[in-house]
């Protein structure tokens, strides 16, 4: 149960009053009594007392705010990944938290749509042709029957499995805990899945950052899928090893690469990623959507209702396994 409901919502400068009309609409709709502030920095002056609610991304600064926050009950990231909260010092068992996980599928599963076809349709070889005025025919592949396997089985993956099935690929999801699925899917352990590996034709990565995914995709991972794939990774930076899809680019184990998330971002000038024709980069954006803050505040206002009530978050942190 709130005590109250004065919320305060964090975000970088240049999307907090964009945001902050969103949120407050949201609000003066479903919860009129709530209050609602905003700021895009942290003041050590100020006394932050009065909140007992934070909307926040994971900014590196949010730690000295909420350290400062007396009477602060629950934090809800803007996020679906918290990875980065766990080396700031604080006491996250002191808080009710929760996080904007299930509002990532569409846009996200487009996005992967968008680099099997980018690659099948060899539409990185035609853009330098057509910058080269280059007139060459090629025959394309398509993606009835081709075999995906999916790493996570979250929103991410159900999404992106439906979607895959719409062009008659045959799909297989890994999850901890596997379900039965009228979807046309099949959910599987990742033990299970090791028989599949050498028939994959695209593989995804769409799992959770924990100190069991680190580098999991690595090259000895990479090795088992000899009949040579398509990597598509919308995880988070450091599930994936650069160097190993380096290697195995270089090597014949992977055709080519979507990689939209990195250990260290931006992505170094210097790394041997760029300027490739089988690797298809893109900034962290497979997430965005002029939807998404909507979603966003939609799926906190869900939240509040439920802690409201005495309920737990909808969409909890789980401090065990750190996301």
């Amino acid at each position: 149960m709130l005590n109250n409901k004065n919320i305060l919502f964090l975000q970088k400068e240049q999307y907090l009053n964009e945001h902050f009309e969103i949120l407050q609409k949201k609000l003066y709709e479903e919860q009129p009594e709530a209050k609602l502030y905003a700021s895009s920095s942290f003041d050590s002056l100020k006394d932050y007392s009065f909140y007992n609610i934070l909307i926040t991304p994971t900014l590196p600064w949010i730690y000295q705010l909420i350290n400062e926050s007396d009477n602060l009950q629950w934090i809800h990231f803007l996020s679906s990944g918290v990875e980065k909260i766990w080396d700031m010092p604080c006491d996250w068992d002191k808080y009710l938290l929760s996080k904007s996980s299930g509002i990532h599928g569409p846009q996200i599963s487009e996005y992967i749509l968008g680099a099997m076809l980018y690659f099948s349709k060899k539409f990185n070889f035609f853009v330098e042709q057509s910058n080269n005025k280059v007139w060459q025919r090629y025959w394309l592949e398509e993606l009835s029957e081709k075999n995906t396997l999916i790493l996570g089985g979250g929103s991410i993956g159900s999404w992106t499995a439906k979607r895959c099935l719409q062009f008659g690929m045959n799909v297989n999801v890994v999850q901890q805990t596997p379900k039965n699925s009228n979807e046309g899917y099949k959910s599987l352990t990742m033990k299970q899945a090791e028989n599949l590996f050498p028939e994959v034709d695209f593989l995804v990565i769409a799992l959770p950052f924990t100190n069991k995914t680190k580098y999991l995709i690595d090259k000895v991972f990479l090795d088992n899928f000899t009949k040579g794939i398509f990597l598509i990774d919308v995880s988070r930076g450091g599930i994936v090893d650069s160097d190993a899809v380096l290697y195995h680019l270089n090597h014949g184990n992977l055709k080519g690469a979507a990689l939209d998330v990195f250990p260290k971002q931006p992505l170094s000038s210097q790394s041997e990623l760029w300027n490739r024709k089988d690797v298809l980069l893109t900034p962290h954006v497979a997430g965005t959507s002029p939807f998404y803050m909507k979603r966003a505040f939609s799926l906190f206002i869900k939240n509040l209702i439920s802690i409201d009530l005495g309920n737990k978050p909808l969409t909890p942190v789980n401090l065990e396994k750190q996301y």
